[in-house]
């Protein structure tokens, strides 16, 4: 009789065992058949800027060797492996004079040069001792505006015809709750600068007239700030 009620207890142990591991497994497995896969991040989009001789912006190729450079067009110039030097990101406007500013050159006339009159002229400018083995690329870009400041979309634009300043603002976004809309800034790639009062504009006490050149960049200012 004890052999019995023995017999019995090991199979009720054995079966309590075996209710416990199957109790601790489930759940694990569970986990372990319905947790999704690890999410990838996006990527980030890279954002850049130009801004008359110093703005960045993405490249592309394509241009002919016999295009003729002309008044307000947009270059980026790629040194190759002096690229820290002669970056290919980097825009640079043709002034009204026809010349742009290179680093370490004086200001250059450009304007009535073919694309490669400007990279052979370039590469003899540019000191062979330091810059060896130099290889210019020059492509022109499209005309482009930028806008700063207290906007909701700060960046570069491409210019087209009868952008005024306002239309500028609108497309980036439009105002900041912050900003000085009485006093915008507009700093032109020939070293003028003018105010544009858009607070009357809206207000239609002046017409919208000032229109947006190629290179232009349109500041808009904090409210308060005094440095106008």
């Amino acid at each position: 009789m004890k052999a019995v009620e023995a017999k019995a207890v090991a199979s009720l142990l054995v079966a309590f065992v075996s209710l416990l591991s199957l109790l601790t497994l489930a759940p694990r497995a569970h986990g372990e058949e319905s947790a999704p896969p690890p999410a990838t991040a996006p990527a980030s989009p890279v954002t850049t800027t130009a801004s008359g001789d110093g703005g960045l912006l993405p490249t592309t190729g394509g241009t002919p060797d016999d295009y003729v450079i002309k008044i307000e067009d947009s270059l980026t110039i790629d040194g190759n492996q002096h690229s820290k030097y002669l970056d290919p990101r980097r825009l640079y406007i043709v002034g009204k004079d026809g010349s742009i500013k290179l680093v370490f050159l004086k200001r250059q006339m450009v304007a009535g040069l073919t694309k490669r009159q400007l990279e052979e002229k370039l590469e003899q400018l540019y000191d062979p001792d330091y810059f060896k083995n130099l290889v210019i690329t020059v492509e022109v870009r499209m005309q482009s505006y930028e806008v700063m400041g207290e906007v909701k979309m700060p960046g570069t634009r491409e210019l087209t015809g009868g952008t005024t300043v306002l239309k500028a603002v609108v497309r980036a976004g439009g105002f900041s709750d912050y900003a000085n809309e009485g006093k915008v800034v507009v700093l032109r790639a020939d070293g003028s600068r003018h105010i544009v009062d858009c607070t009357a504009i809206l207000k239609g006490r002046v017409p919208d007239t000032f229109v947006v050149q190629a290179g232009d960049v349109i500041w808009v200012p904090r409210t308060g700030f005094m440095g106008i």
